[in-house]
């Protein structure tokens, strides 16, 4: 081992030797070109051959001096002044165009992931937002765009159910082999709909919740009959998350208040955030394998 760092490092001062002697030899070659080249066109216009090579020397110096103002000065700061005002215009434009969203996306990463590798024990791959509402228009957008797309929700009304939801136009484009949506929701029947529930939802009693619910399961049922990469299941177990995963970015939060849409905070969570990201992928997973097809539903029970 001390063997292979020594004679590694004999090579490495080697290369940079060699190296440096090639760039100098270049440069050498360069000046004795300009010096040249200058020398000749002053000779041409009738100045004896010491003036050229004296005006020729003047010549090299202003160059050098000039290219080292440049170099060492005003380029850095124009350097700054370019960058700083290329991010404010990526970063203030309106995400309306699907290539503005992803260049501001790519440099929240190259940004998140230089301060991730100055703070090593802090995370900045999750953006909190106050609640749902704040990230629609962002969910809307990764919907569009995504291919691989897992939602979890009680019984999906907002994101598919009428004209007026978020994801239902969008799902119509989502047709073919490159494309898998997977929609877990809450059977009909759930022990978890009880009357203090309902009570901390409205007015309506829990059998009006049972019926939208059953009202939007057939819903989401029809949607699958017509798009075979479009499936749904039902999972009967207490909801704990709400979750929408397209390709890489996922979209959180918990049922911890009554109208979760309006008081909760959603995250947005990126793959690249490895374990966060893979643990909450794989509660899916194992809630869909432990799912019921909505044809074994009867009277909103497994």
């Amino acid at each position: 081992m001390i063997y292979y760092r020594c004679h590694f490092k004999q090579e490495h001062v080697q290369e940079a030797l060699m190296k440096n002697i090639i760039e100098n030899l270049i440069a050498n070659m360069l000046v004795i070109l300009i010096s040249t080249c200058v020398g000749l066109i002053l000779h041409t216009f009738g100045f004896d051959a010491e003036i050229a090579i004296i005006l020729g020397l003047a010549v090299l110096l202003f160059l050098y001096t000039l290219i080292y103002v440049v170099s060492r000065k005003i380029y850095p700061k124009f350097r700054s002044w370019i960058t700083i005002k290329l991010l404010k215009e990526a970063l203030i434009t309106n995400p309306i165009k699907a290539d503005i969203v992803e260049l501001q996306d790519q440099i929240v990463r190259l940004v998140t992931h230089h301060i991730h590798r100055m703070k090593l024990n802090e995370s900045y791959l999750v953006k909190v937002y106050p609640n749902q509402e704040e990230c629609e228009s962002e969910i809307v957008e990764r919907y569009n765009r995504a291919k691989k797309v897992k939602i979890l929700t009680i019984r999906g009304e907002k994101y598919f159910l009428g004209s007026k939801s978020l994801l239902r136009d969008i799902t119509s484009t989502k047709r073919g082999e490159d494309f898998d949506v997977k929609v877990l929701v809450l059977v009909p029947g759930s022990s978890h709909i009880t009357e203090r529930l309902a009570r901390s939802l409205g007015p309506n009693p829990p059998e009006d919740i049972r019926k939208k619910m059953n009202m939007s399961l057939n819903n989401l049922k029809h949607m699958a009959e017509q798009n075979t990469n479009f499936q749904v299941r039902s999972y009967d177990k207490t909801p704990i998350l709400k979750m929408l995963l397209f390709d890489d970015i996922m979209f959180v939060s918990a049922y911890i208040k009554a109208k979760n849409d309006h008081y909760t905070h959603m995250l947005r969570i990126s793959r690249e955030d490895v374990v966060l990201f893979a643990c909450l992928e794989k509660e899916f997973d194992d809630l869909w394998e432990h799912s019921a097809a909505p044809e074994r539903i009867i009277d909103g029970r497994v």
